[in-house]
């Protein structure tokens, strides 16, 4: 029962925007709502700070990849078409910065997918604290939304979304 109803509410909420448990603030069982909710991976996201947000849920976990569809492949390990698991491939493309490939994953995949993934991206380098590049720790400090990187990539997915 009340699965069914935390589902019905999530179904109703904007995609990507962040709530707190408090919107189930009139259910009476907390823990039922909290168990209700681990259990709907395809359609909710955690923050670090005790807090979701609603993902597009008709998003595919693995595609067949083909590196012919883009500019340059980013899955350099294979040439060939091959499965691949959505958010590495959102999130590679996204980390190249080119706005053609970005627009090549917005078609495939949904504006809403791939900016869930963006965030989700940037939200656990945040949590994790710091970025390890070829054993290189570069501390983050400061919000995740408020990264220079960040802001240009959501900035080339705005202007994709209102072309």
């Amino acid at each position: 029962m009340i699965s069914k109803t935390v589902e019905s509410r999530i179904k109703r909420l904007r995609y990507n925007k962040e709530y707190s448990y408090e919107i189930f603030s009139d259910l009476q069982n907390k823990e039922a709502v909290r168990k209700a909710l681990h259990r709907m991976p395809e359609h909710v996201r955690f923050t670090s700070h005790g807090r979701f947000f609603r993902t597009s849920p008709k998003t595919p976990k693995t595609v067949i990849h083909n590196p012919e569809d883009y500019a340059f492949n980013r899955f350099w390990q294979k040439s060939t078409p091959s499965i691949q698991n959505v958010s590495s491939i959102i999130q590679n493309y996204l980390d190249s910065l080119n706005p053609s490939e970005i627009k090549t994953i917005c078609q495939k995949f949904g504006y809403c997918t791939v900016k869930s993934e963006l965030i989700a991206q940037y939200k656990e380098l945040y949590k994790q604290g710091f970025v390890d590049i070829k054993g290189l720790r570069i501390e983050l400090k400061g919000r995740w939304d408020r990264d220079p990187i960040y802001k240009k990539t959501l900035r080339i997915l705005n202007d994709i979304k209102s072309n």
